[in-house]
């Protein structure tokens, strides 16, 4: 058995009642701890409070299918393992074995998965997707609150114009440089995605009024309006913005983005490079 675990490259640990009795070089390794540090020792002083309870509940009760958890290493920093316990007799007792496996690499590439299926690969913003689930949260607990919402759509002036001069190299460059303006514009809790081609959406949450927006939109405007340097060139845009405000525009999603794309393209009649709330009846 001590030349099976030697072999391996997955940690092993030998345990009774819970207290290491012996351990192989691979689980020190994934520990950062020599043998000495580890045997003797209960094995959840090796595990991060939140799995105490999960790898307890486990090894009492003998079970042996795979599951996940985490483990600590010399420096309090959590691994990622999948753990498999078998029970073992021996000498008139009962042991038991755990292999743990790293996963994080499995992890990293799991988030990295998920990641992309809700965020833009050009800008690192969410997209649609990932907007419209938040945006039913955010108005979710908007209407409990009786709070007001405000949806920016926004449109790039004359993006056209720079794809078509300077190339989708230079498009790209300009797109991601307008993203992290966006973002820096706003608050933590606000939403910032990119709907495709020179279009975002900007969801601020908890406004106290309508004018609260207006002043968001003049400060975006300046903030994109100024010049970017891509391959030595100096490349301007300007941003059309149309405001649609919940409850009063909208009580959905798609209703308060529908009138704030209405009002983007008011504003694009009205000059371009300013901002319009969604016109009211009456």
């Amino acid at each position: 058995m001590r030349k099976l675990a030697e072999a391996t490259t997955e940690g092993v640990v030998f345990h009774h009642n819970g207290v290491v009795t012996d351990v192989n070089d691979a689980l020190q390794g994934l520990l950062g701890r020599t043998s000495t540090d580890i045997v003797g020792r209960n094995t959840l002083d090796f595990i991060p409070e939140r799995w105490k309870p999960t790898v307890s509940e486990y090894m009492q009760s003998g079970h042996e299918e795979p599951y996940e958890a985490a483990v600590l290493d010399t420096n309090g920093v959590e691994i990622p393992v999948e753990i498999v316990g078998k029970t073992m007799p021996f000498k008139g007792g009962t042991y038991r074995l755990a292999v743990l496996r790293d996963i994080r690499a499995r992890k990293a590439a799991q988030a990295r998965i998920e990641f992309m299926a809700l965020h833009d690969t050009l800008t690192q913003l969410p997209n649609r997707l990932y907007l419209m689930e938040r945006l039913d949260s955010i108005l979710a607990l908007a209407r409990r609150r009786r709070t007001a919402v405000a949806t920016l759509f926004i449109d790039l002036d004359n993006f056209k114009l720079v794809n078509d001069s300077l190339g989708h190299h230079a498009g790209d460059a300009l797109l991601r440089e307008v993203a992290c303006r966006l973002k820096l514009a706003v608050r933590d809790a606000d939403v910032v995605a990119r709907l495709g081609g020179d279009e975002f959406l900007i969801v601020l949450t908890d406004i106290a009024s309508p004018d609260d927006a207006g002043l968001v939109a003049v400060n975006l405007i300046e903030s994109v309006s100024v010049d970017v340097i891509i391959d030595g060139r100096a490349v301007s845009v300007s941003p059309s913005i149309g405001i649609s405000v919940f409850p009063d525009d909208g009580d959905t999603a798609d209703e308060l983005i529908r009138h704030a794309d209405t009002a983007m393209y008011r504003a694009k009649n009205c000059g371009r490079s300013n901002y319009q709330f969604f016109p009211r009846i009456g």
